[in-house]
């Protein structure tokens, strides 16, 4: 696990979450994930890398949390990153492994809701460097 100076997220915490995006990336991957009714498979990944954690990115995560946002962070360009946003009250969550959870089950639970192109999804030279709506958003 990278191990960031001054960071204030545990080995433990950066390894689950990685842990439950990367499982879910793997689902991906691998062709198991269907819409919500069942009906509708995504096509496989051809190569789909494994998240490994950022330093620079925990710090600039930390700094956009601190401002205690309401809504994705709308000065993101297509050069940026990108971002999953997930808001939950501390309260309602005994750890904080446990809002990780919620979180990345919530950024996944987008693609079910939609109707997905199934098996005629193409990766074409002209969607490199595209964003890819609310996956990277």
């Amino acid at each position: 696990m990278t191990e960031c100076g001054n960071s204030e997220v545990t080995s433990t915490l950066k390894t689950h979450f990685l842990d439950t995006h990367n499982q879910r990336r793997g689902q991906l991957a691998s062709g198991s994930l269907t819409d919500a009714y069942g009906g509708i498979t995504l096509p496989k990944a051809k190569d789909m890398c494994e998240l490994i954690w950022n330093c620079d990115l925990e710090k600039q995560a930390i700094d956009y949390v601190r401002k205690c946002p309401t809504d994705t962070d709308t000065t993101l360009n297509d050069q940026s990153p990108g971002e999953n946003f997930y808001r939950i009250s501390s309260a309602d969550l005994p750890y904080y492994r446990d809002g990780i959870k919620k979180a990345v089950t919530e950024w996944w639970k987008v693609y079910r809701w939609y109707n997905t192109p199934g098996t005629s999804a193409t990766f074409l030279s002209s969607h490199a460097n595209s964003p890819v709506s609310s996956y990277t958003r």
